[in-house]
């Protein structure tokens, strides 16, 4: 079994009171006096939104910022390629228009009423370019190799 020190590279200090909040931060200790394990580690969460609309899926094409963005394609768990297509406002995703071939692992670039999305798997590898407009999607040049 791994030790703290093999794992940290640092002994766990044994003290007889609880150093103040500056000296604390990041450390790990034990108060000997109260027979405790402590440690002041900061830790940082994650914030929370509401899920996609759609069936949950991995290897989406996106595209957009934080709070303003695409997801399209993808595939689901088990495994199946969709062509659904989702927007992100900022708190909230809506279902947009299908794209027009179904894949999974592809690529996109823009902003959410101008992108495009290319590339990906279906299972074999695909060179397909898709647009999105801000309210549909239509094809465009294909990529000179397939590839995702």
């Amino acid at each position: 079994m791994s030790t703290y020190k093999n794992i940290i590279g640092k002994d766990v200090n044994f003290l007889t009171t609880d150093p103040d909040n500056d000296a604390a931060e990041g450390q790990i200790w034990y108060n000997s006096t109260s027979g405790v394990f402590k440690n002041v580690i900061a830790g940082e969460a994650w914030s929370s939104s509401s899920p996609i609309s759609g069936s949950a899926r991995y290897g989406v094409g996106s595209f957009g910022s934080q709070t303003a963005n695409v997801i399209a394609a993808g595939s689901t768990i088990p495994f199946g390629i969709v062509t659904q297509a989702e927007e992100y406002n900022g708190s909230g995703w809506t279902s947009l228009s299908s794209i027009g071939t179904a894949r999974y692992f592809l690529a996109g670039a823009g902003t959410n009423t101008a992108g495009v999305i290319f590339g990906g798997n279906s299972p074999a590898r695909k060179n397909e370019t898709e647009e999105w407009n801000g309210s549909s999607w239509s094809e465009q040049n294909n990529l000179n190799t397939a590839r995702r």
